[in-house]
């Protein structure tokens, strides 16, 4: 299962490659018919997810 996210910059690849840093992996949607978007699987499992938060926020920070 996959979510669709707005990527926090125009271009998805370079945060994608930013999200790299964290450990997180995220997909790039502009082959999927949608510049600055990027794919979030979500096939995981929930503890999963809930330990991947911290990360997703020390990304975000990033563009604050």
């Amino acid at each position: 299962f996959y979510l669709w996210v707005k990527a926090l910059e125009p271009d998805a690849n370079a945060f994608c490659e930013r999200a790299k840093k964290y450990e997180l992996l995220a997909v790039p949607s502009d082959s999927f018919g949608m510049p600055g978007w990027f794919r979030l699987g979500y096939c995981v499992s929930y503890e999963t997810i809930i330990n991947s938060l911290p990360a997703w926020k020390q990304l975000a920070d990033e563009y604050r």
